[in-house]
């Protein structure tokens, strides 16, 4: 089984790219790799949709009154 345990969106010249990291553990929940690195472009608009969407309510949040 794969466990996400981070992930980022950074803006490079080849356009968006989602990169996350993972964890695996067996069915006994024994880790058998950990912190693996993968990454991909931005390329389905399901995920584009996604990005702009958490986009706009981190602007929001970061433009709110306190």
């Amino acid at each position: 089984m794969k466990i996400l345990t981070s992930f980022a969106y950074i803006k490079t010249n080849n356009g968006g790219r989602i990169a996350y990291t993972y964890d695996v553990c067996d069915e006994k929940g024994n880790i058998k790799d950990t912190n693996v690195k993968e990454s991909f472009l931005v390329i389905e608009q399901e995920f584009k949709d996604a990005v702009a969407n958490l986009g706009q309510l981190i602007e929001n949040r970061m433009n709110e009154e306190d």
